[in-house]
Formats: structure tokens, sequence, C-alpha cells
């Protein structure tokens, strides 16, 4: 028997008091149990939430919540707990349903053997895959480690492969005098090597090639891309960079103890790096995230009477007191922090791995905390004043306008004296109701202030397929509708109409899965996606991810993109197109009222399985005209083998206008209501 010293948390969710008696015999034997029941989602979203949950055993009893929710809670809360789920004998062919839904594993309820074999397994599993993510956490940690020393050191490091550059560091380029890495993919470590030691460093690289040199420097004769003459001693070793077999060569300057040549890249009296240093770290971090992706902080700490003091006590007591102030930045901010002194009276922050949130809370803990110091060996007591600028730097930032921006809005706060001393820039062009509308948008998305509703799509020959058109509200605090034309041209305008359809999705999924399998079988919805989620790298892989860990199938949606859109974010919308047809979904081009030049290109290029006719307009055409639009979408239509919707009925008397096109499908608030539940009655529109 297994010794019982450690206790394990379960959760069953389950009603059945004979089924839970039986899994709590069935495990007591090797387990000593700490047993949480639940069958209400939101309860047992608050005991994972709280609770150090090992293990969740479901039962298939109709009443009993499914896994698809369960699996959702999980992921909402970002744990891996794993899912062993109990079902009848008469239930096998449901098995696979399951296994889509979020089971990890699955056993007849009434196998007390098998129950307890699954329980160990899925534990044991689920234990040594965390170990191994800690593990991987603890490489990665290293890995930054490397890449921070790489990145920051004084000393060119290359990696090369028969003499071709593979990488350099930032002080590699600054030494030599190279604008970027990509110059040296026509130049190679012959460039700048004096001529007359050409013969040495091949001999030397092809030596470093078969035995370790790291400990035999060697003195070279080397020269700029400029010309400029310099001496380095170089060390080198064989190596491996990203697979492939290279040799590193670290090299140090004879000038001024090392370095990159001679020129100061730190700050004497702090230690920190200096402006030209962090420009080059700054620049090194951008290009990675080109090719990585993410982000990270920027802050800008302006120390207000760091100036007063030199005025008043001179300039030996204003560096005394300046050091004492980075010393405390250093010692409070997390680890990774690349800290520079940027200016007399400034400091440069890049955060990584910090959420904007979390660098408002930091940094105002930080100020807060220097305004309590008392900086050592001066001769009078000075408590510094200080005030934050923070922004978020990316693949696309210039980051030295975004450093102006920040010293603009730290030194605008400081020199108003503003209660907020941490801000983030603001655009001028802001109105404060623009600010304020941002602000509730913010909340909206943070705490999911959002109402699903839906718009049923009426067929006069229905083919057993109930279609419905999702219609999202969004809500204040107090529940009230908020103005969605408004507040969805804020969210386009800065971007966050992604994180709205994340979480838009988030309810369609909870929704289908709360539904009865049968019931879920008939419905297909529209959904409407933003430009913004078009153009994001992060969306399309997240909705397809999601469809996968959900097990829904795509032929549950229908993913609306209208034409301006495509237009406006074309290689993205091709992307999204062809991965969500990978996972069964299908595509509605939208807003099509006329055939020109721009939508018949999105049409050919799209090939959508649906093209939704915007009818706002019918009404002002003449015969002709109508026989002439409507005639040519109707041939674009049977070309693609698309089907067409009618949207933006607004009464049954435009009906006529589409009698003669063979359109069998609408769409209109004049035509049916939108409803709070996906159960309209389609069969009056029956033909």
């Amino acid at each position: 028997m297994a010794k019982k010293n450690k206790i394990t948390n379960l959760l069953i969710i389950s009603e059945q008091l004979e089924q839970i008696n039986l899994i709590e015999a069935a495990l007591k034997t090797q387990f000593l149990l700490n047993i949480h029941k639940s069958n209400a989602i939101m309860e047992a979203k608050n005991v994972l939430s709280h609770e150090q949950i090992n293990l969740i055993i479901i039962d298939d009893a109709p009443t009993t919540i499914g896994v698809g929710s369960i699996k959702n809670a999980i992921n909402d809360i970002r744990l891996e707990t794993p899912i062993l789920q109990l079902i009848g004998k008469s239930q096998d062919k449901a098995a696979g349903e399951f296994l889509k839904n979020g089971a990890n594993a699955i056993c007849y309820q009434d196998d007390k053997l098998s129950i307890l074999h699954y329980a160990q397994l899925l534990m044991n599993f689920h234990a040594y895959h965390s170990a191994v993510k800690k593990d991987n956490a603890v490489i990665a940690a290293y890995q930054q480690k490397f890449n921070d020393l790489y990145v920051g050191l004084a000393d060119p490091v290359c990696y090369l492969h028969d003499g071709v550059f593979v990488d350099c560091n930032p002080a590699f380029l600054r030494s030599f005098e190279v604008s970027d890495k990509e110059e040296l993919d026509e130049l190679t470590i012959l460039n700048f090597v004096n001529r007359k030691a050409h013969s040495e460093i091949k001999a030397h690289l092809r030596k470093s090639t078969k035995r370790d040199l790291s400990a035999t420097p060697v003195l070279f004769q080397m020269q700029t891309k400029l010309g400029k003459e310099v001496e380095y001693v170089i060390m080198s070793k064989p190596a491996q960079f990203n697979d492939e077999e290279v040799v590193q060569v670290y090299m140090r300057s004879t000038a001024e103890g090392g370095g990159g040549g001679g020129a100061s890249l730190y700050d004497e009296t702090t230690g920190l790096a200096n402006r030209g240093q962090m420009g080059f770290y700054l620049n090194q971090k951008i290009q990675q995230f080109h090719s990585t992706g993410g982000s990270a902080m920027l802050a800008y700490v302006i120390i207000k009477n760091y100036r007063d003091v030199w005025g008043a006590d001179g300039f030996e007591e204003a560096e005394k007191f300046i050091k004492s102030v980075t010393q405390y930045v250093r010692k409070t901010m997390p680890v990774h922090t690349e800290i520079a002194r940027y200016t007399d009276d400034g400091l440069l922050m890049y955060i990584p791995n910090l959420s904007e949130e979390q660098t408002n809370e930091t940094l105002t803990n930080l100020v807060k905390g220097l305004d309590k110091i008392t900086p050592e060996g001066m001769e009078r007591m000075v408590e510094p004043v200080c005030y934050a600028g923070y922004g978020e730097i990316d693949k696309s930032t210039d980051y030295q306008e975004l450093t102006s921006r920040l010293f603009r809005t730290a030194r605008a706060a400081s020199l108003s004296e503003s209660s907020a001393r941490v801000n983030q820039p603001v655009s001028v062009e802001i109105a404060k109701k623009d600010s304020k509308r941002l602000e509730d948008l913010q909340a909206v998305i943070k705490h999911s202030q959002m109402k699903m509703q839906y718009h049923p799509i009426a067929s006069f020959e229905p083919d057993g397929v109930e279609r419905y058109r999702e219609r999202l509200f969004l809500l204040d605090p107090d529940g009230k509708t908020l103005d969605a034309g408004i507040m969805f041209n804020v969210a386009e305008r800065y971007e966050l109409t992604h994180q709205i359809d994340m979480r838009k999705m988030n309810l369609l999924f909870d929704k289908l899965l709360s539904m009865d399998l049968a019931k879920r079988e008939k419905i297909q919805i529209f959904i409407s996606i933003s430009s913004d989620s078009l153009k994001h790298d992060k969306f399309t892989p997240w909705l397809a991810k999601q469809m996968v860990e959900t097990g829904l199938n795509g032929k549950h949606f229908v993913f609306e993109i209208s034409s301006d859109d495509v237009q406006n974010a074309y290689s993205g919308a091709i992307n999204f197109c062809k991965v969500m047809r990978k996972g069964g979904g299908k595509i509605a081009v939208t807003k099509i009222g006329i055939l020109n030049e721009a939508n018949t290109r999105v049409l050919d290029d799209i090939k959508p399985e649906i093209i939704k006719l915007d009818l706002r307009e019918i009404d002002t055409l003449d015969d002709n005209e109508e026989t002439e639009i409507m005639g040519a979408i109707q041939q674009k239509a049977q070309s693609l083998g698309a089907l067409l919707i009618a949207e933006y009925l607004g009464s049954p008397g435009q009906l006529s206008r589409i009698w003669p096109y063979d359109i069998k499908f609408i769409q209109g608030e004049g035509m049916t209501p939108i409803v709070e539940d996906l159960d309209f009655n389609f069969s009056e529109f029956a033909l």
C-alpha cells in the first residue's frame, strides 16, 4: 500500500451521493483525501481559484455541468488540473465527445479499480509535467540572464562560421562602427583585421573549430569599418548558435582597460549604463521583438530636486544624492530591469514581464519609497522627489520618440506638482470626454461587462440549421447598456477591439458548451470579426486554440468580415480565413451593396462561403440599377458557390426586391426580433 503522507485535494462534480461515496471508497485506500463537492460552475471556479486541486472527477448524470464548462473555468484561471470523466456503460459512443470537450481520461463510473488507476496516472503525469514546466522556467531565466549579459556587455562578442558573421552583440557594432547587423551580411571578419594579419587570424579561427582556445588570448591589429585602427586581444572557442557549429569570438580592447574601444559606457557615479549603452540595448530588444514578438514597459523617472541640490550644495553633493537614489531603485525594481542614467537627473528603465497595471503599481511604490529615504554622506538631509512616466515598447516603437514622450509626461507632472506622480503619456488631442470613454471601455474589458443576444437569420426553405447573428452589448457597472457606436469607435482607435472579440468568443463558447448536445448540433452563429483582430498577430492562433480545446467544431461558426476590413487588414484577413477554414469554420463577407472593383477583388481572394447583401439603399435604386447591381452580385455568388443572405431588411415590403434573385435567407430587425436565447421559432418563415 502506498504511503498516505500527503493530502490530495479532490474536486468531485456530481450531485449523486452514491457516486461520490464510490469515488471516495476507490481512492481512500491510496490517498489521504480532502474532498470538495460542487455542481455549479461559479462555485467550482471559486474552489479551483482558492484550493490547490490535484484532480477533478465528473460524472455523466444529466443534471451535472459538462466537462467543457469545467475545462473553460480551468483555462480562465490558467490552471492545468487534470479531469477524469466517469461514464455509464451505455455512454461508450459519447467518450470521444467528452475527450474533445476537455476530459483527460475516461472510465466507467462503477469500476473502482479503473477510477483508482486513472487517478494515479493523471496525478503522476500532472506532477511530472509541472516539474518539467518548472525546469523550463529556470532554463528560460538563465537564458534571459545570458541574453542580458550578451546585449549589455561592454566588450565585443561575435559568432562566426567560416569567417562569416552569424551574430554579434551591440558592443561589436559600436566598436567597429557598423550601423546594424544587416551590414554584416556583406562583410567577413577579415574586413576588420589588418591585412598583414589575415593569415594569422584564419589559422587562429581554424584551430578554434577543433579545440577550445578561450584561455589563449591573442593580440590582433584590427580596424573599424571606417578604417580606424584598433587593437584587440581575441579569445575564441567552438560553440553552438541556433543549432549551427560556430566559433565564438570574445574581444577585449587594449585601450583604457577594455570595453568598446575606450568610450565609456557607464556612468561613473552610479555604475549604471549611460544614454549610449541604453540606446544600443533598446535597439537590440526592438530587433528581438521583430523576430520573437512580445513587448515590455519603458519608464522614465525624473528626480525633480537633483538640480536644486546641485545649485545649493554643489556638484559633488548632487552626485551623492543621485547615487543614493539609484541604489534604492536597483534594490526595489524587479529582476531583469535594465536601468540607465539617461540624463543628469533622469533614469530610463526597461521593465520586462510586467503589465501596464503592474508597472503602474511598481512605479507608484518606488516613488513613495524614494520619498522616505535619506541619502547618506550628504551635508544636509534632502529627500528625493520623483515623478515617472511609462509606456509600452514593442517591435514598432521608436524608442527615442517614446522616451521623449515619457520625459515630457514626467516633467509636466513635476512642474504642476501633480498628486498623480506616475502617469502614461496622453495625446493632447484626446478630449476629457474621450478619455473618460476610454477608461470606461478598459473597465468593460477588464471585468467582462458584456451581455450577448442573438438576431435570427430566417430561411424560407429550412434546411435543419438554426442561424443566428450575435449581438454584443457593452454594459456600465450598473448593468446599463453603453452606446455601442461610440464605444466601438473608441475601441478601434485604441486597438482594443481584439480584446472585445476575445471575450465575445468566450461568451459564445460558454453558451454552446452549456447546451444540450442535440440542440447544439443545429446551431450556427454568425460572428463579426474586427479589423483590429485581423491585424493582431495573436488573435487568430488564440481563437484556433480555443476551438480545439473546447472541442467545439467549426461548423457552429460563420466568421463575418466586412469588405472594408479585408482591404484594411488584407494579409491578416487571408491568414484568418485559412486558419478558420482548417478548423471547420466558414467565412462570410459582409456589407456588399455593389459589385465594384474593390469588392470583386475581395470576393475573388477570400472566396467566402456566404455573401451578406447590404440592402439599406435598395429602395433608392430604380428598376434598371437594381437589376444590374443585384444580377452582378447573384452571378458572382454562383461562380463562387456562395450562399446569399439579405441583410438590413427594414420591412416585409422589401421582400419583393429580392424575390427575383432567388434569395432565401433574410436578416433585419424589421423581419425578426433580437432574442435573449438561442430558441427562436423559425418555422413561421417556411414557405
